[in-house]
Formats: C-alpha cells, structure tokens, sequence
C-alpha cells in the first residue's frame, strides 16, 4: 500500500495553501502603504484544494513506486523528493500585513508571476522524482542507453516542441511578420519567375497566399539597369524553396522546425559524448532548445537557426581524428553562411581561420576549398546584381554599423530586458562560468572554449555594432540565435563539473525551468502578443508579471538609454555581482539530498532577485523612469476577475480586516490629471485617458481647476467607434465637484469620456470609481465592444465595424452581417423591439439571436415591427440582424455624395 512519508504531507500540507492563494484575486487600490485588496475563495474550498494536492502526490507516489517495481524494485520515493513544495510558501508574501508594501516588486508573485513558481517548484519536483528512479534502477535495465534512442528522442522532443510553438502562434498576429513575407517573396520569385527580382511579385500580390497587409518591396537600392532586388539575403529563400513548392508557408515552417531540431539534437551528442553524461547533454539542451530566442525562431522563416546547424556542424563538435570527409562538411557548412546572412560573414571567417589552425595540414584544403569558392561566388553575385562586389551594396548609401552603437548594443544583446538571449533565458549567462571551466581543464577542451567565444564575440560585435541592433519588433535574442547552440557545450560541462556542489547543479536547473516558464508565457499568453516589443525601453514580459512595473524599472534596458548608456552598464553590473555573489553562496550551501538542494536553489534565487530589487533603485533610482502611480493604469485584475460568489471572502490592509468584496471594490479608483496618461490611443478622449472596464456601475467625479467653474457638455466613450453612448449637461459652482454614474452591461476594452470644448479646458482631474461590479461568472459572453449607443431606454453595443450609428438609430451594412447586444432595461418585459426600414426598394432581412430567429422583407413607407425574444432571466440580448441585400443613398435621391452600401435602417425600443 502507497503511504506518502510525514515530510512529503507536511510539503503537500504548504502546497494546498499556496493553490489556495494562486486562485485568489490581488490588487492595489492606491499608491499609499497598505493600498491593497485580496479576494478568496472560501475556507471550504482551501480544505478541498489541500486535499487534491495531498492526493496528487500519492498518485505520482504510487506511479514511481510501480515503474521500480517493474524493473524488480521494492521500493518507494524518498520523503525528499517533495522537499521543492515548501518553496511555494513565497506565494505568501504579497498578502502579508507590510512587506509587500515596501517592496513593490513582489507583487507580482500574486500576478501571472505565481505560475512561475508553480511550474519551477513542479518542474523542481519532477526532475528531482525522474532522477531518483534513474539512479535506484540498475544500470541493464536504464531506458534509452543505446546512443542512437537517445538521440532519436531528443530530435522528436525537439520537433514536437517547436512544431506545437508554430501551431499555437502561426499563422498569427505575428507570424509570418516582420522580414518573413520579404523571404518568402524572394522564395516565390525563385519558383515563378526564376529569377530575384521582386518588382512584379509584389504587384502580383504573391504575398497574398500567407500576409494580408500590403507589403511593399523593401530594397534600399536598385540593382544593375533599375532592378528591384530584396534586401534579404538569398540563402534561406532558396532554401526553403521545395519545402515551400509543395506545401506554402506551412511546409517551408516545417522544415525549418526540422533543421532547428537537427542542430540542437548535434549539441545533444556534442555535450553528451565531452561530458560522458546524458544528464548533462539534456540539461545543456533544455537550456538552449526551450530558450526563448531558440524556439521563438525555430519554426519562423528567418535564417537564425539553419545558420546554428550550419554553425554546429563547423565548429560546434571537436576535432579530434577528424576525416577529411568531414573536414570537407565543415568547410561547406562554413561556405554556406555568408549565404545565410551578410552578418554572419565575420564569425565564417573566424571560424574558418580556428580551424585552419587547428586541423592538420593535409585536412586544411578539404576545409578551405569550398569556403573559398563560396566567398568567390558571394562576391561574384553582388557584382552581378549591382555592379559591385561589395555584400553592403543592397543597403546603397546608408551607413547601417558604427562602432559607437557597440556600447548599447553589445551589451543589450545580452542583457537588454526587451531583446537580450540572457534577460529571456538566464540559463544561457551561466556559459560564462562555463567557458571558464572549459579552458581550465585540458587543450581539446580549451579549443572548444575558444571557439565558442571567437564565433559568439565575433557575432554579437558584427550584430551589435548595426543600427538596429536590438532586430526591430523582433523576439529577444535574435541576433545571437545562430551561436546558442554553442554554449551548450560549456552549460553542459558546468552542469556535469557541478556533481559536487549539488546547490549549485540544482541553481542550473532552476535557471532552466525559469527560462522554460518565460518561453511558454511567451508563447501562449495573450496570443503571443507579449513577443513584440516596442523598443520603448520597457518589456512587454516584465509588464505583464508585473502591471505596475517595478520590474520593468529594475532590469537593464539598453533600448530605452540608448544616449545614456552608463545606466543600464551600471544597472547590468549590479545584476551581474547579484547573480556572482548568489553563484558563490550556492557553492558553499551543502544539501544532503537533491530535493533540499532544489529547495535551497529557489531561496538563493528568490533572495537574488530581492536584492537586486532593492539594489538598483538605490542606487540609479534617480536617473531610472518613475513608476506611474497605480491610478493612472487603464485596467484592475480587480475588476477583471471580480466574483463575489466565486471569491466571497475580501481581505483590505488599510485597515487591516476582512471583508465582503462589494464593500472593499468601491476602493479602487482610476485617475486622470493632464500629462499623466501619454500611450496614444485610437480615438480622441478627455486628458488621453482610456480605460477597460467590467460590467458594472461606475461614478465618475469631475474636479474643476483651482477657482474655476465647471459648464457644459460630458458624455462617456464605450469603444472607439461613433460618439459617446450617454451625454449629461454639466453645471457646478466655482471650485465644486461634479459627478454622475454610468452602467456598463458588458465588460469594454475602451471607455473613455468627451467634453465640450469649454469643460475641458476648466478640468483638473477626472477619478473613476466602481460602485457595483457584476461577478464575471454572471457576465454576458466577452465580446470586444467597438461601439455604443442608448436609443431610450435600450443601450446598444456594436461587436464589429458594420454599422452606422446616428441620432435615433442605426443602419447596417449591406450584404452584411451586424453583430449587436442590447441591454434591457430591469423593469422591461423580456422582449426587444425593434423597427426595420428599407431605404430603398423591398429588402430581405434575416433577425437572429442564438436561440431564435426570423426572415422578414422589409420595406422603405412604413417600418417593419419585430419583437425579439430574451432567455428568461437574461437581461442583455445577443443579436445578429443580416440585410440580404443593398443600396446607395446617391443613387436612390439622397445626399449626393453618399455612395454608402447600406442596409436597413433600424430603431430600437417602443
């Protein structure tokens, strides 16, 4: 019989409460010390969640338990092996009394940032369990010895995992993006035409199979005779040619995913045949496969990770009894990326030249011939193309490197928390140690570090010292993609030299499952969205663990001091001893098991990022961009996950008590004051101040200029389509306050307010509070909201950008679907009437709500009655109302310039 040991209940019994916690709501409701609110769930519900969790580890007890059995052994898991759950008790803090308050940062543990230490701590306890049945088991019976197995399942793990990134986030908002549209162009003319001129391309609209924007033809010069060429080099667009003739944009996807799995599954063979270990080849090929850079460009059509196979199979393995069959697939692989990418030309050369140097002498014609030849023929192509041999030639008169760009952009390559290979995947910094490692230990060894910092330093100088270093709205780490795998070597070689410091090998892993957890929120939240950043000095990642961006200020942005450069060198110093002094603590802490060890790696990492957390605000904080105060945000989880059925029991700090979540919501305010709110926004409202709000009532209260009188006109903006939805006159004496309620029936992503010219002017302030909030389990569906308006007694919200709104009505588009919710009133009876009008001739309309619908013709004298039935108990109306066919008001006696397609006019309520 399974029996779970007494420290893995008490690591469960820490557990229950940390899952508790996580499906708790937190939020401030002010700047001020102790501003904050926490919505739980009930006490019944914490018993419940601890008991799950005490019988989630009896079944994974019981599952280790069986598959030892199966290898003949009678035996359990260690009571050790649960020992990472006691980390989850951080999860704790932001609810504390005080702490969260004087340190802002740790907010984010009660954020997005909770399922981090959730998957760390499971990853933790899953890595610790799959090491401990391996070592109890004899070494016959280890799965997977035979080399090549081993090798056939990382190189499936690693498609699966860039085939499901491609799935999930292509096609997308962002893939294919960027200079992916420009490759596959040059691919098509490639196929079509056969030849690289794209002119005829472009005004073909071949791009049309896979983007839908326009794409014009980006070129900076003209080639011989006026040619349009593709600034992009030629070498993945004709490449990815046969995948992309026989299967479009996703085989070609495909097939870079293949050469991206290639490459790291040679890094799994290189470590795993220098280190003499399968743990620390798999380690070193997490570290790199699931990275952020690595698998966000695995599957894109860019040239990044062909370059790294190109790259792994020159220089990446060792040299020792090299053929000269090989030496010849190291000088093609070598020829191949000049081909690849004008940016990779110095790191072929360097690398060419390590090899020379290396290799004997009667090898070193097999590995120069075909380089040389190569480099004849890149040459020769720009000469052919633009009567130059010069490979800056597409790029005309533009002077895109400056060795001057090198003291942001070296760095930021690294560090920068929008575009650096380090700040998305922290595993990868640990190379450095590694390197050291390496040269320390014996001559191969040595050449292997050489190597691998030659290629990466002569890549990330050529990268670094361009224009646009940071690859515009790229993900983090692109220029230094085609290198990662390299550093695999040393990362592996830590890993495995680290057997006697097992805090220390337990720190690598947490960095691993750090960076995986990055790479999947990356990934999967928001539609990948969080993967463009906008160069704006702030990460979208950091933005989103943390709203009220305190980590965003903490961390380095090379990006956002680009004149100022001696701020984020000062702030990457402070990280960079932080991270040295917690590597030389961790080598010093001793753990008697893996799991304590585990443990321990997640409180040196925590204190870590606290201390660096305090660290640089006291250092820089003056020269670092402020933190907007938490009223000036435009949304509130607060708001968000607002459910006083779900999470009845309210916790406010100030004072300190608890509470039911309808008295503590009416605490949250948002605030607008001129210059506060400067994010551009779609359409014009009152002091640039947009908000998202939940369903609900709100007051907004209007706070006139000193001595001034408040007069005229206000109305509330829902969505950024047609005009303010309610208008109310406003008068109030000189210095006094005036204020009014709204209702919002569903949640909108826009509201913002308009003013008449004159209130405007006289306005100091505009607070927002919400008065009653609908729980989000009794909302209606959420639907993006473009428009709104109240016609009596009914208010309207538009779904999509086919309608026109007007005074007493709307019309619809013709030969199109409008997409409409109506919120009755509370005293109404459960039907919505409407009345339907042609504006020309006899119209077919179609009225249809999920549960009902009717086909009427509708005509132009005398409107159409129709009575559309709500679900009983639902107060807001789902309908779609389709005019089957159109007409143009210029054509049929109105305004002359009206050339319009519509529909039918409709008018809702009595």
């Amino acid at each position: 019989m399974t029996v779970l040991p007494r420290r893995a209940v008490g690591a469960c019994l820490v557990a229950g409460p940390a899952l508790w916690l996580s499906t708790s709501v937190f939020d401030r409701v002010g700047t001020g010390a102790g501003t904050r609110v926490a919505f739980f769930s009930s006490w019944p519900e914490l018993a419940g969640l601890t008991v799950l969790v005490l019988l989630t580890a009896l079944l994974l007890q019981a599952l280790a338990e069986h598959l030892l059995l199966r290898r003949g052994i009678e035996s359990s898991l260690p009571a050790w092996c649960w020992a990472p759950l006691v980390g989850l008790a951080v999860l704790a803090i932001p609810f504390l009394p005080w702490i969260a308050d004087r340190l802002r940062v740790l907010d984010a543990l009660a954020g997005p940032g909770r399922w981090w230490v959730w998957a760390v701590a499971g990853g933790q306890v899953l890595w610790v369990v799959a090491t401990t049945i391996r070592d109890m088991a004899p070494p016959w019976l280890e799965p997977g010895r035979r080399r090549f197995t081993q090798q056939a399942l990382v190189f499936g793990a690693s498609v699966a995992i860039f085939a499901a990134a491609a799935w999930r986030l292509s096609p997308g908002p962002l893939y294919p993006g960027g200079d992916e549209p420009h490759y596959l162009v040059v691919t098509q003319s490639l196929l079509t035409d056969h030849d690289l001129a794209i002119a005829n391309n472009h005004a073909r609209g071949d791009y049309l199979a896979y983007y839908q924007a326009p794409l014009k033809p980006d070129y900076r010069a003209t080639g011989r005779n006026g040619v349009i060429y593709s600034i992009h080099p030629v070498g993945i667009s004709a490449l990815i040619a046969p995948a992309f003739a026989l299967w479009g944009y996703r085989g070609a996807s495909l097939f870079l995913a293949l050469l991206a799995a290639a490459a790291v599954t040679l890094t799994w063979r290189v470590v795993e045949r220098e280190t003499a270990s399968a743990s620390a080849a798999t380690v070193a090929w997490l570290a790199v496969a699931t990275s952020a850079p690595f698998l966000l460009h695995s599957f894109a059509i860019y040239p990044e990770c062909a370059a790294a196979l190109a790259v792994m199979i020159a220089i990446g393995r060792p040299v020792r009894g090299v053929s000269r069959t090989d030496a010849l697939l190291r000088g093609v692989a070598l020829a191949a990326l000049p081909w690849l990418g004008t940016k990779y030309a110095p790191m072929s050369s360097v690398s060419i030249a390590l090899l020379l140097w290396r290799l004997p002498p009667r090898d070193r014609a097999a590995v120069a011939a075909p380089y040389a030849a190569s480099l004849a023929l890149w040459f020769g192509f720009f000469w052919w193309l633009y009567g130059t041999p010069s490979p800056s030639a597409p790029y005309g008169s533009s002077h895109q490197m400056s060795m001057a760009t090198l003291a942001a952009g070296l760095p930021g390559l690294f560090l920068d928390q929008e575009y650096g290979a380090v700040a998305s995947a922290p595993a990868l910094g640990l190379a450095i140690v590694g390197l050291w490692r390496l040269w320390r230990r014996d001559a191969d060894r040595r050449w292997m570090a050489m190597t691998t910092a030659a290629a990466l330093g002569a890549l990330a100088v050529t990268t670094g010292s361009f224009a646009l270093w940071w690859g515009g709205s790229a993900p983090p780490g692109r220029e230094l993609v085609a290198a990662l795998p390299l550093v695999a070597v040393p990362l592996g070689w830590l890993w495995h030299d680290c057997a006697r410091r097992p805090v220390q090998r337990a720190g690598i892993e947490w960095l691993v499952l750090t960076g995986i957890a990055a790479t999947v929120t990356l990934v999967v939240v928001h539609n990948g969205l969080l993967i463009a950043n906008g160069r704006d000095g702030a990460s979208q990642l950091l933005g989103y663990l943390e709203p009220a961006r305190h980590l965003v200020r903490d961390a380095p942005s090379f990006v956002g001091f680009q004149d100022h450069v001696s701020v984020p060198w000062i702030v990457s110093a402070i990280w960079i001893a932080i991270a040295a002094i917690a590597w030389r603590v961790s080598g010093g802490l001793d753990a008697a098991d893996p799991g304590r060890a585990a443990l321990a790696a997640s409180g040196v990492g925590l204190c870590a990022l606290v201390a660096a957390a305090i660290v640089v605000p006291a250092a820089v904080g003056r020269d670092l961009p402020p933190v907007a105060p938490v009223e000036a945000r435009a949304l509130a989880t607060a708001l968000d996950d607002y459910d006083a059925r779900a999470r009845p029991l309210a916790l406010e700090y100030a004072p300190f008590r608890l509470t039911a979540p309808a008295e503590s919501i009416v605490n949250l305010r948002f605030v607008a004051t001129p210059g506060m709110r400067r994010a551009p926004q779609p359409a014009r409202v009152v002091m640039n101040a947009r908000f998202a709000l939940a369903a609900g009532t709100y007051r907004v209260a209007l706070t006139p200029r000193a001595g001034a009188a408040l007069s005229g006109e206000w109305g509330v903006q829902v969505g950024r389509l047609g005009g303010p939805m309610v208008t109310w006159p406003v008068s109030a004496t000189p210095g006094a306050e005036w204020s009014t309620t709204f209702t919002l029936d569903l949640d909108a992503g826009f509201v913002g307010f308009r003013a008449s010219p004159d209130l405007e002017a006289m306005l100091d302030r505009i607070e927002v509070q919400p008065l009653k909030v609908i729980d989000v389990g009794q909302r209606p569906a959420d639907r993006t909201v473009l428009a709104a308006a109240r016609y009596g007694d009914v208010a309207v919200y538009f779904h999509d950008d086919r309608a026109y709104l007007e005074a007493g009505g709307f019309w619809t588009r013709g030969m199109s679907r409008v997409t409409v919710s109506a919120a009755l009133p509370e005293t109404a009876a459960a039907v919505l009437p409407l009345r339907l009008r042609s504006g020309g001739g006899p119209l077919p309309v179609r009225v249809e709500t999920p549960a009902w619908s009717t086909r009427l013709i509708v005509g132009s004298d005398a409107a159409t009655m129709v009575s559309v039935p709500a679900r009983t108990g639902e107060r807001v109306v789902s309908l779609a109302i389709t005019a089957e066919d159109a007409y143009v008001p210029a054509e049929h006696g109105g305004p002359p310039g009206d050339h319009r397609a519509l529909g039918c006019w409709v008018e809702v309520g009595h």
